[in-house]
């Protein structure tokens, strides 16, 4: 702007040549200097973006880094059961507790590969624990692993109760008897398991020969009878 009202007072001859081309080049100066200080600029802001950079990255280091001394428990839960004590050495990945859900308790059961087939989603199932067997909770089939485990040799699958269970504090991880309701029959007739012998042979009271009977649903405790005797007859145990 200097420069231009120079120009025009040369025009009119109201200044000397001198003085126009002192004001040419300090014009010329000054743009000089702000395209050298654009440069700067650009040049810091190019630096601090890079100083940016790795800053961020030395942040996420030493996050990493701390989190290596970092308990990390991933949902809300009771510790019951614990791996390592106070003072005690503790690597990188190491399970130092385990920690449980007491609103969701899950039942595990281990299930034949004969019977597997027969176990449905949401089939209503009779629980046992072994620290009261006196009561019997109800639960239903809440999942089925498609995996074979080949440390107990069976199927798994999971049970969720459909009722709460005591307030007690020993109950996680105890062994525990599970029925699975895979099927209903009215008029069902049962015999004692023992009463049945080799080839599914039993004796009836009176008779020195056995009777072959034709057999349905078969548990550890009764056998159901589907042929071979009726309902009035009355049986005698196996001779050893």
């Amino acid at each position: 702007m200097q420069l231009e009202r120079y120009e025009r007072l040369r025009k009119t001859e109201s200044i000397a040549k001198v003085e126009f081309e002192n004001a040419t080049l300090a014009a010329e100066n000054a743009l000089s200097n702000l395209k050298a200080l654009k440069k700067q600029y650009d040049l810091l802001l190019q630096q601090a973006k890079q100083q940016k950079i790795l800053t961020a990255g030395q942040l996420k280091n030493n996050q990493v880094v701390q989190s290596y001394n970092k308990i990390t428990v991933i949902n809300d839960g009771t510790i019951i059961k614990k791996f390592r004590s106070t003072g005690d050495y503790v690597r990188k990945g190491d399970i130092i507790a385990s920690v449980a859900n007491p609103n969701k308790i899950e039942i595990v059961l281990t299930i034949d590969e004969s019977s597997i087939h027969r176990v449905k989603l949401g089939q209503e199932t009779k629980i046992q624990l072994n620290t009261e067997k006196t009561i019997t909770y109800t639960g239903k089939v809440s999942e089925i692993l498609s995996a074979f485990d080949n440390a107990t040799q069976s199927f798994v699958c999971k049970i969720l109760l459909t009722e709460s269970l005591p307030a007690v504090s020993n109950i996680y991880g105890t062994p525990l008897e599970g029925n699975i309701l895979v099927g209903e029959k009215k008029n069902a007739l049962l015999i004692p398991r023992e009463y049945m012998g080799y080839g599914n042979k039993v004796m009836l009271k009176g008779q020195d020969t056995s009777v072959t009977i034709k057999t349905g649903i078969i548990s550890t405790d009764y056998v159901e009878v589907l042929e071979g005797i009726t309902a009035e007859a009355i049986l005698a145990p196996i001779k050893p």
